[in-house]
């Protein structure tokens, strides 16, 4: 492909990006979803990316059995927050697990 095309498909794709952030940003606050996406997921791009590349093997009997560990985990922590007053984000459940696991 010559430079000349390479280089204005490069721009159009940057355009694009540039415009999905202006619709998918507001999005973002609306849902108060900001934080998990900076903290959590973009930090994790590059990791995915390699994953992609060089391609992985999954243990689906291992992944079954942590989606049930942590089913549990997450149910045990709904309880215990369930008369807590306001929205509890995935995030505070998170926080307060990590603090209690850290006592045990």
């Amino acid at each position: 492909m010559p430079i000349e095309k390479t280089s204005e498909y490069a721009m159009e794709l940057a355009d694009l990006a540039f415009q999905l952030r202006g619709v998918l940003e507001p999005l973002l606050k609306s849902k108060t979803q900001e934080r998990v996406f900076y903290e959590v997921e973009s930090p994790l791009v590059p990791v995915l990316a390699d994953m992609e590349h060089e391609g992985i093997r999954v243990d689906a009997g291992a992944l079954r059995d942590f989606a049930a560990q942590l089913a549990k985990e997450i149910d045990a922590l709904e309880r215990r927050f369930a008369g807590w007053p306001g929205p509890l984000s995935i995030l505070d459940l998170q926080n307060s697990w990590a603090r209690s696991s850290s006592k045990s």
